[in-house]
């Protein structure tokens, strides 16, 4: 269970740095990239857990906590570089600017425009900015989500990722098959202890 939680973990995090790194780049797959961050932590929390016969209702906990690990640190590089490229602009406009006045120039200005400061304000402007659903290479400017449907769509997001590492520690017996050496005759050699 121990090395369960610690390769769950592990692998959240780096889910969680990944995503932000593809949405940075602009190659942020909706729905995609969630559910391809959830497989790999469902994965990291279920191998460990086969060799040891670990029983699935601790595993599922540990599941949907590094899903929640993986939203957190997806979340929070996502306000990071949001206040870093604020800060880059801001010192950009004005040279003699800290980082400090910067940051609270932002602050301000979020508090302002959504009454919030901080990772509050910065989800009520990422909410009010919205996001846009569209096909690609396509001419027509697809679905635009904003306020409480930007919310609600990174909800749903959110309970992909969890719901696809729960999926895998479901499907674990299914990988503990796979993972068994065959022998020349193609089945099994002995059961995993």
């Amino acid at each position: 269970m121990f090395l369960s939680l610690i390769a769950g973990l592990l692998i959240a995090v780096l889910a969680g740095l990944g995503m932000v790194g593809l949405d940075r780049l602009g190659f942020y797959l909706i729905i995609v990239v969630p559910l391809f961050a959830g497989a790999l932590v469902g994965m990291a929390v279920a191998i460990p857990a086969i060799r040891r016969r670990a029983s699935i209702p601790p595993q599922i906990v540990v599941a949907i906590l590094c899903g929640a690990v993986t939203l957190g640190v997806y979340w929070y590089g996502s306000y990071m570089t949001y206040v870093e490229d604020w800060v880059g602009q801001v010192q950009r406009a004005t040279p003699s600017a800290t980082r400090e006045e910067a940051t609270a120039f932002l602050n301000e200005v979020l508090v302002q425009e959504y009454g919030a400061s901080g990772f509050q304000g910065f989800l009520a402007d990422y909410a009010a900015a919205g996001l846009t659903i569209s096909r690609a290479l396509s001419s027509t400017s697809g679905i635009e989500l904003k306020d409480g449907l930007a919310y609600a769509f990174w909800a749903v997001e959110g309970l992909v990722l969890i719901g696809m590492a729960v999926a895998m520690v479901l499907r674990r017996d299914g990988m503990a098959k796979a993972l068994q050496p065959k022998t020349d005759t193609g089945g099994p050699a002995s059961p995993i202890r």
